[in-house]
């Protein structure tokens, strides 16, 4: 996709996600912070924070093959480059101990599927921190269109989501 592309269709998936219930309502929300030609979640970070929702971004623990989520409320001053070379919260960022606190979960994907399935990027950290949470807590995945393939076959350590919104549809899957 050309850079235009990225940004219309971008554009056109967040504003479909802050249409959603699930965010609109929701005070303590888990976002991404994208790279590459994921879907742009830069603005929606910070108009999530301008909003006074609790913004959580994840941090990467190589060493545990993790991510934690910590709050950021000052994108100048809470991020650092991070082990593959995204944006996270710094070290010191405060981390939230009580996952039971986060209402909505977003996440990047390479592929989903209508059933909620998804493939990232192959080291399964949002597998197991899916794993982690509760079962009331959304999982709602973003992408393009031209991600959703007819089928995904998960493996046992995948963790499935509730939602995906892409720039064309949305789509509510039944939970594994």
């Amino acid at each position: 996709m050309t850079t235009d592309e990225v940004e219309s269709k971008s554009r056109e998936t967040i504003e479909r996600f802050v249409d959603l219930p699930e965010y609109g309502q929701s005070s303590c929300i888990m976002l991404y912070w994208s790279c590459h030609n994921e879907v742009h979640t830069h603005d929606l970070v910070r108009s999530a924070i301008e909003k006074g929702k609790r913004v959580l971004l994840p941090r990467c623990d190589t060493q545990r093959r993790q991510i934690y989520p910590h709050r950021v409320t000052d994108l100048s001053r809470d991020l650092e480059v991070g082990p593959f070379g995204i944006l996270q919260p710094r070290e010191n960022a405060p981390e939230l101990f009580d996952l039971e606190e986060i209402e909505v979960c977003v996440v990047p994907g390479i592929a989903f599927d209508r059933q909620g399935n998804r493939v990232g990027r192959g080291l399964g950290y949002y597998d197991r921190f899916l794993r982690r949470l509760d079962e009331k807590i959304k999982r709602i995945g973003v992408g393009y269109a031209f991600q959703i393939v007819d089928k995904i076959y998960p493996t046992d350590g995948d963790a499935s989501l509730d939602k995906i919104v892409t720039e064309k549809k949305t789509l509510v899957a039944p939970r594994r």
